[in-house]
């Protein structure tokens, strides 16, 4: 029997900035890192969910933002596009193991393409794992990053307050996300 050996940082809880006035509208955004390390010679899996669906539900008032909701369900969008009076969460998954998923062709569609342009393909949360990350050779001892940028936005382009369908009751929002490693 072969041991392997496999583990994953844990970095710090993520504050999304700036806050988000609930009529008013706006966009906050934070990111987080996960570095892999595994001496498995076929490599790992790394996965991503959420506790709950929504994943990010107010804590006091029973309010939440809707999980995010890409153009074509399964792909995630190339940019980031909420419509009118909604408020969406979501995430993008960059780094050098990332899945054809979150690649792009360097234009404007992911799951194509072997780039990794910043700050695209984004995607929705789900209380299943979602593969983000992958690789078929050990990397160890250096490991490998994954960056998991986080997207809050309630829509507000006019800069009219929304309408009460458009509003977020004032409360602390929270995601409990999970990332699991596993080795191939």
């Amino acid at each position: 029997m072969q041991e392997t050996y496999l583990s994953v940082s844990s970095p710090a809880n993520v504050t999304m900035l700036p806050d988000i006035s609930g009529s008013v509208g706006g966009t906050a955004t934070g990111e987080t890192v996960w570095t892999v390390i595994t001496d498995n010679p076929a490599g790992y899996s790394f996965d991503i969910k959420a506790s709950a669906s929504p994943a990010l539900p107010g804590q006091s008032q029973g309010d939440s933002l809707a999980d995010y909701t890409p153009a074509d369900s399964g792909t995630p969008d190339y940019n980031w596009s909420i419509s009118d009076s909604t408020a969406e969460f979501g995430f993008s998954s960059e780094g050098s193991h990332i899945v054809s998923k979150f690649k792009d062709n360097g234009a404007d569609t992911c799951d194509t393409g072997s780039n990794d342009t910043a700050d695209k393909c984004w995607y929705n949360f789900s209380t299943s794992d979602e593969e983000i990350a992958r690789s078929t050779s050990a990397n160890h001892p250096s490991g490998t990053a994954t960056t998991v940028k986080l997207k809050a936005q309630l829509y507000n382009a006019d800069g009219v307050p929304n309408d009460d369908a458009g509003m977020l009751i004032e409360d602390t929002y929270k995601a409990v996300i999970t990332v699991t490693a596993t080795a191939l």
